[in-house]
């Protein structure tokens, strides 16, 4: 009963980030700023931030694990402290639109805090279409940033073409300026929301991390992907980023994909190590 309480909690938390992840990326897909959609996704992250308190809580006084001293506490102590944090600074500046990057970081340090170290029998138990669904987002995510590097790359063709007063290759007319600008962060946008959903769901293959080589090399590849692609959405918002910075992000995103598809190619091989 003690246990089940505790997993009760776990649960919830994880839908509440979930719920309020899904709630900052629908205000960031507006087309302008939507202030009070990113508020409206704030109760959840409030409820996401009380239940993870509760999870430590019951954990360190009642189940009697000391918070400090393990790895998993650390994790789960430090996204507490992060989500806690945003939620005071968004009252007071208009930081909302980072919650589509705090909120699912706050899930996955939750989950990965109950999975790094979680013994064989526990991990077995995951259902086995989860790994295939982590796969299949991670691989929409990066077939949508490779579509966005294409448009951003012909966001700088056409660019320089224009300096020259040449609006054609091989005798075909280019899109506008804004045409491209609008596909690059439409694409990059599209991206990032199914990574995000493999960012989430790879928490639970967080003990794979600790055997080191190519797991722990795609994971952080992952991260930097999902870290770089948020960045260009949130801050292009914030800033008001021009179509030039979108394009060569989306680059930088398209490149880092297929590192991750290279080595989930050479892992899986049959000839391969690990």
């Amino acid at each position: 009963m003690v246990h089940d309480f505790a997993t009760l909690l776990f649960a919830l938390g994880i839908v509440s980030y979930a719920l309020a992840a899904l709630g900052y990326y629908v205000a960031l897909s507006q087309r302008e700023a939507n202030l009070p959609l990113s508020r409206a996704a704030q109760p959840a992250l409030v409820a996401a931030c009380v239940l993870h308190a509760a999870h430590i809580a019951w954990l360190s006084l009642v189940l009697r694990r000391c918070p400090v001293a393990t790895v998993e506490f650390a994790l789960s102590l430090v996204a507490l402290v992060m989500v806690g944090g945003f939620l005071a600074l968004a009252r007071r500046s208009p930081l909302g639109v980072l919650g589509v990057i705090v909120a699912p970081l706050g899930l996955v340090l939750l989950v990965a805090a109950e999975f790094i170290h979680a013994p064989a029998e526990a991990v077995s138990r995951v259902p086995a279409g989860l790994l295939a669904l982590h796969v299949t987002v991670n691989l929409l995510g990066v077939g949508a940033f490779l579509l966005a590097a294409i448009a951003g790359l012909g966001y700088l063709v056409q660019v320089r073409r224009l300096k020259t007063k040449r609006t054609r290759l091989l005798g075909v007319r280019l899109p506008g300026l804004n045409t491209l600008e609008s596909a690059v962060h439409r694409l990059l946008l599209a991206g990032f929301a199914p990574l995000t959903v493999g960012v989430m769901t790879g928490a639970v293959f967080a003990h794979r991390v600790t055997s080191g080589g190519p797991e722990l090399l795609r994971a952080a590849l992952s991260y930097s992907l999902w870290l770089v692609a948020g960045g260009l959405v949130v801050l292009g918002r914030l800033l008001g980023w021009s179509g030039r910075r979108y394009a060569a992000g989306a680059l930088v995103c398209a490149l880092l994909g297929l590192a991750i598809v290279l080595l989930y190619g050479l892992s899986s091989h049959p000839g391969a190590g690990g």
